[in-house]
């Protein structure tokens, strides 16, 4: 047998290896059932997976407050991963928040 032969019999070996791996795994997580969806926190309580203290929740929001000079409502906070998150991800932060310029508003500079 030539070492073409022996190269693709190993290759569509070793995919059907995995596509079988893959199909089991599927038919596992199936009869283990779809996993529970959270339900939002009544208004006034705290969600219990809250990452963030009430200070940081009260210092974020009077920053917002400071930036915009009117009325707003926070609908989600996100940490950002650390400087180890990579390069490319890093640039597109910077361009997005460099592109949400505020108008002045007059007397104020």
């Amino acid at each position: 047998m030539s070492i073409s032969v022996v190269g693709f019999v190993a290759v569509f070996s070793v995919l059907g290896l995995v596509a079988l791996v893959v199909k089991l795994l599927g038919v596992l997580d199936a009869r283990l059932g779809p996993a529970p969806v959270p339900t939002p926190a009544p208004a006034g309580q705290r969600p219990p997976n809250q990452s963030i203290d009430d200070l940081t929740l009260v210092l974020i929001t009077a920053a917002c407050a400071t930036v915009i000079q009117g009325r707003y409502r926070i609908r989600q906070i996100t940490r950002v991963p650390d400087a180890r998150s990579g390069a490319w991800s890093q640039q597109g932060r910077a361009i997005l928040l460099g592109s949400h310029i505020l108008p002045q508003r007059e007397g104020s500079k």
